[in-house]
């Protein structure tokens, strides 16, 4: 039987979404069906299914309510927050997040404190997010919280390389390489091969940007993720490598799949 749990939402999601819709039509318990749909949502969510993510948090908070229980209901309210947030949704995120952050236990805090220096950086609040950031990395790591972790370092990693500090990009994008490998989040290592590779680009290291970005599509394929902006970062190296041929090639596939998947 498949475990329904955070790591197993994030590294198996079609497993985990299909054993949590199996569970739910076995119980009326309120407290197990809030936490049940709580992962079907973060699953779902990484899957791509936003709306169906929106769905199922926001009925695990329906569930949640009737327990009595705010911790429980601000838990699910916290990754509302993020889905809301991918979705662009940024304002309705916050508030999310301000009314989940009232009634978290202390522990899940620096949980609170990463998701909201993400979506600052979403605003373009970028100092603000760093200060956040700086709060939650310590919480995080003596917890053990590796999960977050890892989302805190490849969101700063990727403001250090806008910001051109590529030694602290580099230092944050591969120790987010070395967590997700060992929790066995391929997405999330794929991602921040993708952003080393964009700071590589950046640095005009043009070889070793090329390889970052074939080993992240590669790993984008396998899991039947959109690629996108991968491909698009792609074309730009090619251009600056005067590869013109191959940049255009790279600009189509790139166009044919925002045509497929937006």
């Amino acid at each position: 039987m498949t475990t329904v749990d955070e790591l197993a939402a994030l590294t198996d999601p079609a497993a985990t979404a299909h054993e949590a819709e199996r569970q739910l039509a076995e119980t009326d318990d309120p407290r197990i069906r809030s936490g049940l749909l709580h992962m079907l949502g973060i699953a779902q969510r990484t899957m791509g299914l936003s709306d169906s993510s929106i769905a199922s948090l926001e009925a695990s908070i329906e569930a949640a309510a009737s327990t009595d229980d705010p911790a429980l209901r601000a838990s699910v309210e916290l990754t509302l927050s993020g889905s809301l947030a991918t979705a662009g949704e940024l304002d309705a995120a916050t508030v999310m997040l301000d009314g989940a952050e009232a009634h978290l236990p202390q522990d899940r805090l620096p949980r609170a404190w990463t998701q909201r220096a993400s979506i600052e950086a979403r605003f373009g609040a970028f100092e603000k997010a760093l200060d956040l950031f700086e709060e939650a990395e310590p919480a995080l790591a003596a917890s053990g919280d590796n999960i977050w972790l890892l989302r805190l370092l490849g969101n700063r990693g990727l403001i250090h390389a806008y910001a051109g500090a590529f030694d602290l990009a580099t230092e944050d994008l591969e120790r987010a390489l070395v967590i997700g490998t060992d929790l066995g989040l391929d997405a999330d290592v794929a991602v921040s091969k993708h952003n080393l590779g964009w700071a590589r680009s950046r640095q005009a290291d043009i070889v070793a940007a090329i390889q970052l970005y074939d080993e992240a599509e590669a790993m984008l394929k396998a899991l039947d993720h959109p690629l996108n902006e991968l491909l698009l970062d792609r074309a730009e190296v090619l251009v600056t490598a005067r590869l013109l041929a191959e940049a255009l090639e790279t600009a189509a596939l790139a166009i044919e799949e925002i045509e497929e998947h937006g």
